[in-house]
C-alpha cells in the first residue's frame, strides 16, 4: 500500500514537472504574442478622431487681373516658402508724381495673418524713405500701410512701393482688398488721380 502512494505520489511529481516545463518553455511565444498585440493595439489607435494628423499649409495669391497697364497699383506674388508668401505691392507706369502711398488691407483672420514688412525700390530711388505697416488699433483683419519720401521730389515710372508677408494658416481663400488707398503729391495733401488699384485672393492649400 505504501509503494502504491509512493508511486502515484512520484507519478504526480512527475506529472507537475512536465506541465511545468511546457509552460516554462510556452512563455517566451505568449510574450511574443502579447507584444505584437499591444503594437496592433497601438497603432490602431492612433488613426482614432484624437490623434489628428499633422496638415502642412501651402500659401498662395491668386490676382484679381493680370492685365499691365499704365497708371497701376497691383499687388503680385513675390516669392513662398511654405505657409508663409511674400507679396510685392507696385506701381506700373505711373505717369504723375507722388510721394508716398497710403493704403488699408483687409483680409480674413480666420484663413491667414499678417507678419510683417520690407522697404520697396520705387520711392527710393530719389529720397529717404519712412515705412509704416502695422495692424489697425483694436482689429485683426485690418493692416494699415503708409510710405512717405522725406522732402523728396517726387517719383514717376514703375517700382516696387512695399513688400508685404502674410501667412496661411488655414485651407481657403481670404479676398485681400484695398481701403483708403491713395498715393501722396509732392506738393502736399493732393492726391493722385486716374490710378486703377488690382489685388486678389490669399490661399491656404
Amino acid at each position: 500500500m505504501r509503494n502504491l502512494i509512493f508511486t502515484k505520489s512520484m507519478n504526480t511529481s512527475f506529472q507537475w514537472m512536465k506541465d511545468r516545463s511546457r509552460i516554462l518553455f510556452l512563455i517566451p511565444f505568449l510574450w511574443s504574442f502579447f507584444l505584437i498585440l499591444s503594437a496592433c493595439g497601438g497603432g490602431g489607435g492612433g488613426g482614432g478622431a484624437g490623434s489628428p494628423v499633422p496638415t502642412s499649409i501651402t500659401a498662395d495669391f491668386l490676382p484679381t487681373s493680370t492685365n499691365v497697364s499704365s497708371n497701376l497699383i497691383a499687388i503680385t506674388k513675390k516669392t513662398v516658402q511654405g505657409d508663409t508668401i511674400t507679396l510685392d505691392v507696385s506701381g506700373v507706369s505711373l505717369s504723375t508724381l507722388s510721394a508716398g502711398a497710403a493704403f488699408d488691407l483687409t483680409f480674413d483672420p480666420n484663413l491667414v495673418s499678417y507678419i510683417g514688412y520690407l522697404p520697396g525700390n520705387f520711392y527710393e530711388s530719389n529720397s529717404t524713405v519712412t515705412y509704416q505697416s502695422g495692424l489697425q488699433v483694436g482689429t485683426n483683419n485690418r493692416l494699415v500701410v503708409g510710405i512717405t519720401q522725406q522732402a523728396g521730389p517726387g517719383t514717376t515710372g514703375s517700382g516696387v512701393l512695399i513688400q508685404i508677408k502674410f501667412k496661411a494658416i488655414k485651407i481657403g481663400s481670404s479676398n485681400l482688398t484695398f481701403a483708403n488707398n491713395n498715393l501722396l503729391s509732392p506738393s502736399g495733401p493732393p492726391l493722385v488721380p486716374g490710378l486703377t488699384w488690382v489685388t486678389g485672393a490669399l490661399m491656404g492649400s
